[in-house]
């Protein structure tokens, strides 16, 4: 989550200067760590010993994805909502807060990011 918070304050700070392209950068900078943390943590080789570490891998992997949606939903709005659907998140991504790309309190209504992790630790496609 302080990478997320990290990510948010430099974006809202870029904006407030003007420097877009510099915002961007800092967002692809999340999605770059997003990237290391998921291949690093190797979810598909700890789901068969630890399933419960591999949902928090991937619940930490889709709270980075859906920041990365809020924080670049000014720049590819269609784009963007269509992640958002993919997610399984209810509203569009373009109405909420900057502030709720750190929060985890808003859970996918349906689609892939809620079955992907089951109750008894498997993981579906």
């Amino acid at each position: 989550m302080g990478r997320i918070e990290a990510a948010l304050k430099e974006v809202v700070s870029c904006l407030e200067e003007y420097e877009f392209k510099k915002g961007v950068d800092s967002i692809m900078a999340l999605a770059d760590y997003g990237n290391t943390y998921f291949q690093s943590h190797e979810p598909w080789k700890l789901v068969k010993n630890d399933k419960q570490r591999a949902g928090s891998v991937l619940r930490s992997c889709l709270q980075i994805a859906k920041a990365l949606i809020i924080l670049m939903d000014p720049v590819m709005p269609a784009k963007m909502e269509e992640a958002w659907k993919q997610l399984g998140m209810s509203g569009l991504a373009e109405k909420l807060s900057l502030r709720m790309c750190c929060s985890r309190s808003q859970r996918p209504n349906s689609g892939k990011a809620r079955d992907t992790v089951q109750q008894d630790g498997k993981i579906r496609p």
